[in-house]
């Protein structure tokens, strides 16, 4: 169960669109909700005759307005859910000074859009959403803004709930951390987990065969594929029976197919399962990195879901 969640805002309605979804899951997990803002100090300059501006008092009124903004919001989400809620001003960097309030002040989600002030003009993956999934300790709740405006309150409570969380798993110890973090978020909506593996085709290498032949593609091998194959179900079954005898009462899904690349076939099949989130490890090498070109940063890029990303670095 989630205790504290920190929403990150810079004040646009991108940002406030995490809040709908955030409200519910602290009502849902009896949690308190940080709202955050980073202050930026104004840069001191120099008047074209070169007399020095003083820019405190303009940095004191921007610091006072962010306080209010954070105030307000504060209490509309009060308001709304019935729920805890503090709110704080950090001073930049902005990315550093969120982890590591986080951090420091036990938080145990971290929630936001994948837009901020700039939003749509800009790559999906917006540059303090990047940031944060790089550098967090804390999982991460990526969150999609649409079109219109952010509303505190969802059409309908299921709209906020995660009902259908897909997992992805590659049978590495790493992915398999994801699983304890999908049913933390999926706890309190009861909600069913889907549990994929993607397999690709195992090429034959024939000898004895032109170079143009090998050049153009090798043939399948289809005992060797189908034996990838039911390595997988088999994989995925055993997770299922873990998660039964760990007390999972929840519904436990398994999909394995076979595909040529994992993200595409991954976000295909959250689709086709109408997942509302997926839950994945980063796969990054260090805290300080993720892959750009790997699977979950695809994922990311292409999925209309909510994604649930973390660190495998976090349980070592």
């Amino acid at each position: 169960m989630y205790k504290k969640i920190l929403v990150p805002l810079d004040g646009s309605a991108f940002a406030e669109q995490a809040l709908p979804r955030v409200g519910a899951l602290a009502v849902a997990h009896h949690a308190a909700v940080v709202l955050v803002t980073v202050h930026h100090v104004p840069t001191p300059n120099f008047a074209p005759d070169g007399v020095w501006l003083d820019v405190s008092g303009l940095e004191a009124e921007l610091r006072t307005q962010q306080q209010h903004y954070l105030g307000k919001v504060a209490a509309e989400l009060r308001e709304k859910f019935n729920i805890v809620v503090f709110s704080e001003l950090l001073d930049a960097p902005i990315t550093a000074s969120i982890c590591t309030y986080a951090q420091a002040h036990d938080v145990d989600l971290i929630a936001l859009t994948t837009h901020g002030r700039t939003g749509f003009s800009r790559a999906w993956l917006g540059s303090v959403a990047d940031g944060i999934v790089r550098h967090s300790v804390i999982p991460v709740l990526l969150l999609r803004p649409h079109v219109p405006g952010p509303s505190l309150r969802p059409e309908k409570e299921t709209d906020a709930a995660f009902n259908r969380i897909l997992i992805p798993l590659d049978g590495s110890p790493e992915a398999e951390f994801a699983i304890h973090h999908a049913l933390t978020l999926g706890h309190a909506s009861d909600a069913t987990y889907v549990l994929a593996r993607i397999v690709a085709s195992v090429p034959m290498f024939p000898t004895n065969v032109p170079l143009d032949f090998i050049a153009n593609g090798l043939p399948v091998d289809s005992d060797a594929t189908a034996r990838c194959l039911l390595e997988a179900r088999l994989y995925l079954a055993v997770q299922v029976v873990a998660l039964k005898s760990d007390g999972c009462t929840s519904p436990v899904e398994t999909q394995v197919q076979l595909a040529g690349e994992v993200a595409p076939a991954l976000i295909a099949l959250a689709e086709c399962e109408a997942v509302d989130a997926i839950a994945m490890t980063s796969h990054g090498r260090g805290a300080s990195r993720l892959f750009v070109g790997s699977v979950a940063d695809k994922i990311l890029r292409g999925t209309t879901s909510a994604v649930l990303l973390f660190h495998p670095q976090q349980h070592s």
